[in-house]
């Protein structure tokens, strides 16, 4: 059965937002009053990115062969260039100028932090996963759930309609029961905070397996999309007024943990609490190309922003710290928190759309052809042939595929960790 996948250019636009997001929380001492109150759950870029990475990837390979060496190889090109990059940066920032480079968490062995994160396993323990550059733990994870997602999605593809969207509420479930648990076994945990340092706090919210869940519910959502989209024409209303939930839910529970100031626990908040409606979101903007969200987000600058969006990501504590060490942070903290904001954030964000078209997109093809050979230069990492390490995710039969109508460093700011 044939299935179309026209490109979703407003996700990608989206990604820019999620990014935008986190890189504020880094900041956030920089602000005051409201907005930092605000600026202060910027965090939760990350829980977006996971659910949109397992969308994006189901809504791609659902009823594709896989060819897994491929598929793996696709997915280290794509995110480990700037991220080896951005570990480099740090190592340089150490050495040039130790006194703008952040110190790591925990007092652990320079030689193990560069061989955890650059083999990509640094999140796997509380005490390694804020090293060299801190928001590379979440590339950690990515990479335990591309180690996954290959098998997982031949599983989920042969679920109905019925018993995706109950994996939806379930992985929702299981993203939040073990901060739930250990809030019962260790009260104390309910107000601790990232910044704590908190062994116990650093393990719920940075292990991979952990956090795999809101990765798992996105490719559900991904799923569903996909067979709704292949079935049942767009419909404006119900996309927008999907879009429209999502924002709002987003904006209700952003206002109480505004007002009522750590009374949502952070790790319930950071572990997915907010995923449904991620999904939800994701969901009515891809639904409805035509609609004023999407058609934004898919302008040409904004996709733009997207596309550099990981690098904005990854490179934003290497950039600060060279900023800060030839002395334009400090100049610029002391015009204010907007022109901080503003200045910090057009330099990383032109130093990353150039680093996605001269350094990232190269290397990517460059890996690809290397690993791969002559079948690098495709595009698509799929087989229609199916070798010996490849694994079919089947096409789900027609009655599966139906829908049912009824239904500081020294500058007096603290970079902050995701």
């Amino acid at each position: 059965m044939h299935i179309n996948r026209p490109p979703l250019p407003a996700l990608t636009g989206a990604r820019f937002f999620a990014a935008l997001a986190v890189f504020l929380f880094h900041y956030s001492d920089g602000f005051s009053g409201a907005l930092r109150a605000v600026i202060e759950y910027g965090y939760v870029g990350v829980s977006f990115f996971f659910v949109l990475s397992g969308f994006i990837l189901a809504y791609n390979y659902a009823g594709k062969t896989v060819d897994l060496k491929k598929f793996w190889v696709a997915r280290f090109a794509r995110i480990y260039p700037v991220y080896i990059l951005a570990i480099g940066l740090g190592l340089l920032m150490m050495w040039l100028a130790p006194q703008s480079a952040h110190a790591p968490r925990f007092s652990v062995p320079m030689w193990l932090e560069v061989v955890l994160e650059s083999s990509l396993l640094q999140a796997w323990t509380p005490w390694t996963y804020c090293g060299i550059n801190c928001s590379g733990w979440s590339l950690s994870a990515e990479a335990f759930f591309y180690l996954c997602f290959p098998f997982a999605i031949a599983a989920m593809v042969q679920w109905r309609d019925s018993k995706l969207t109950k994996a939806v509420l379930l992985f929702w479930v299981l993203a939040i029961a073990l901060p739930v648990m250990a809030m019962v076994a260790n009260p104390a945990l309910r107000t601790l905070r990232s910044a704590d340092a908190d062994p116990a706090l650093d393990m719920l919210i940075y292990n991979p397996a952990l956090n795999l869940p809101q990765f798992l519910l996105g490719a559900c959502a991904g799923l569903l999309f996909l067979r709704r989209s292949n079935s049942v024409p767009y419909a404006s209303y119900g996309s927008t007024l999907l879009t429209v939930t999502a924002i709002a839910l987003t904006v209700f529970v952003m206002g109480l943990m505004v007002l009522l100031p750590r009374q949502i626990p952070e790790v319930m908040v950071r572990n997915g609490l907010f995923a449904p409606v991620f999904a939800l979101l994701i969901y009515g903007i891809a639904r409805d190309p035509q609609a004023i969200m999407a058609r934004i987000m898919a302008s040409k600058p904004f996709v733009v922003l997207g596309e550099a969006s990981y690098a904005v990501y990854i490179l934003q504590v290497g950039v600060f710290e060279a900023l800060d060490a030839l002395g334009f942070i400090k100049f610029v903290m002391a015009q204010g928190p907007i022109v901080f904001g503003v200045s910090v954030l057009t330099i990383t964000v032109v130093i990353s759309i150039a680093t996605f078209y001269f350094i990232e997109t190269p290397a990517r093809k460059l890996i690809s052809r290397t690993l791969l050979g002559s079948a690098g230069k495709k595009a698509a990492p799929l087989s229609p042939s199916k070798p010996s390490h490849a694994l079919h995710v089947p096409t789900v039969d027609h009655r599966a595929m139906s829908f049912d109508k009824k239904r500081a460093p020294m500058t007096q700011i603290t970079i902050k960790n995701d």
